[in-house]
């Protein structure tokens, strides 16, 4: 028996759910005393003093029955114990009667309170701690009130209930959303070795459950058993919670840096035309090549100079996009994605960074068992060239280091008629506070240091240097071997 009601509910949530006796039976007719678990008790006795309260929905089916069974059968006498030994227990619930209620459940009894909890409570020492709770935490005047019991196999009983509390001026009154219905099976030997519980959602959404129905039934046919919420307590379910936040994240680092008026500057979407121009400039040196060919009067572009702080933030975080290609296409995680798919993203990742990053980094935590796309085999598995130890991801490590290792110097030497350092730190601090496109770009620096670790630690680098950004992690490239090498 349980109560999914709003505040009453949540109030009564510990052990009010728990199923509890009958305030209020229907009368039975007069039979002699029988073998109810170890006691034997009488009709005459448990129903005297029980008000009349005729079931509304199983009454009339009930009485035509009993028209056509034989009274004297050996059914119809286990028909009667089995719903006795279940009126007995609500009877000894409303009462508090602990030690005698659990006198009537066997050693093994499964017992599931399916508004309240995801587990049932396995054995009958579970069970007494969770009624030792009603008994402590559940007001004395709180009572369940059989409206129906059923009477018709020797073993399983069905019930429906409410729940009443004594009021100031008006006596018992029903509880809000506290409606119910349980069903119980009982052994050979008249205990209860089953039972569940169901009750009124606080909420009814209509015709409205229908269309949820018609939506969520593709996905259930599509992931069978593994759509069931309790998996999500698996390995897989949690990896598959992980995805979620992540693929939240994504969205919101695109909203925020987009539309939001929170970090530094004009948001994205009305991005100052100096700043894209700032930008433009800044792609045209991209990792200084046009700037060492111009010194040599071969650039094939113009070579407008910026801010060497700005250029030097820009080739930095360029660089360590680079880095990520050889990560992404030899992810144990990532393996049902795909080297296509993955190429793509880390396209993506080149020329927008952040924007394209988090949604993989959501991709790979999906179980494989949650998704229809697989590896297509053969022209979709990483090139060898870009397996760790290949010479392509060994070109994509040093290249990467060289230009970090120039854009720390280009920040704080580089073009020097824009100044000393003091001059640079200056420049710094003004945009990181007053420019979204720069200061998306130390964001950027930030989450790149998240994903790097994360990326590392489960291809199972080791030790500070993999932690470092980017320079660690072109160092663990370059030292990583092909296994013909090895």
């Amino acid at each position: 028996m349980s109560m999914s009601m709003l505040s009453w509910q949540r109030i009564l949530t510990i052990g009010v759910c728990a199923p509890p006796c009958v305030a209020k039976v229907r009368r039975r007719r007069q039979f002699e005393p029988r073998r109810v678990g170890l006691d034997f008790v009488s009709s005459t006795e448990f129903s005297s003093g029980l008000e009349l309260r005729p079931g509304r929905y199983f009454h009339h089916a009930r009485r035509r029955r009993r028209q056509f069974e034989p009274r004297s059968s050996t059914k119809a006498t286990a028909e009667f114990e089995a719903s006795q030994v279940v009126s007995a227990f609500y009877d000894a619930y409303n009462r508090r009667a602990i030690p005698e209620l659990l006198e009537l459940f066997d050693q093994d009894v499964v017992y599931h309170d399916m508004a309240v909890y995801d587990d049932p409570f396995v054995g009958k020492a579970e069970l007494a701690a969770y009624f030792d709770k009603i008994e402590r935490l559940v007001p004395g005047d709180i009572r369940f009130v059989v409206d129906d019991i059923t009477g018709s196999d020797a073993k399983k009983v069905g019930v429906i209930w409410h729940v009443e509390l004594e009021s100031e001026n008006e006596g018992f009154v029903s509880l809000p959303f506290s409606r119910g219905c349980s069903f119980y099976e009982l052994n050979e030997t008249g205990k209860i070795i089953y039972a569940r519980d169901l009750v009124e959602p606080a909420t009814k959404p209509g015709p409205a459950a229908l269309g949820a129905i018609s939506a969520i039934a593709p996905v259930v046919r599509k992931l069978g058993s593994k759509a069931d919420p309790r998996n999500l307590r698996s390995k897989d379910g949690k990896d598959l919670i992980k995805a979620a936040a992540l693929y939240a994240f994504a969205a919101t680092y695109v909203l925020v840096v987009l539309f939001s008026p929170i970090p530094p500057g004009s948001p994205g979407i009305r991005v100052d035309p100096s700043d894209l121009e700032r930008i433009f400039h800044e792609s045209l040196n991209f990792f200084y090549v046009n700037i060492a060919l111009s010194n040599i009067h071969l650039s094939p572009v113009p070579n407008v100079p910026e801010n060497p702080v700005d250029e030097g933030v820009f080739n930095f975080i360029s660089a360590w996009s680079l880095s990520f290609l050889p990560l992404m296409a030899n992810d144990p995680k990532g393996t049902s994605i795909g080297f296509k798919a993955k190429r793509n993203l880390w396209i993506g990742v080149m020329f927008l960074t952040n924007f394209f990053a988090p949604w993989y980094m959501a991709r790979r935590m999906v179980p494989d068992v949650y998704t229809t796309f697989q590896t297509a085999g053969g022209a979709d598995e990483t090139p060898a060239s870009l397996k760790l130890g290949g010479s392509a991801t060994k070109l994509i490590a040093a290249t990467s280091l060289s230009v970090g290792l120039v854009s720390v110097y280009w920040i704080i030497a580089g073009r020097p008629e824009y100044g000393p350092l003091e001059d640079r730190v200056g420049f710094f601090l003004e945009m990181s506070s007053n420019n979204r496109v720069f200061s998306a770009f130390l964001l950027d620096g930030f989450l790149y240091s998240i994903w790097q670790h994360v990326l590392l630690r489960d291809l199972g680098a080791k030790g500070w240097l993999s932690r470092v950004p980017l320079f660690g992690l072109a160092f663990w490239l370059l030292e990583q071997r092909t296994s013909d090498d090895k």
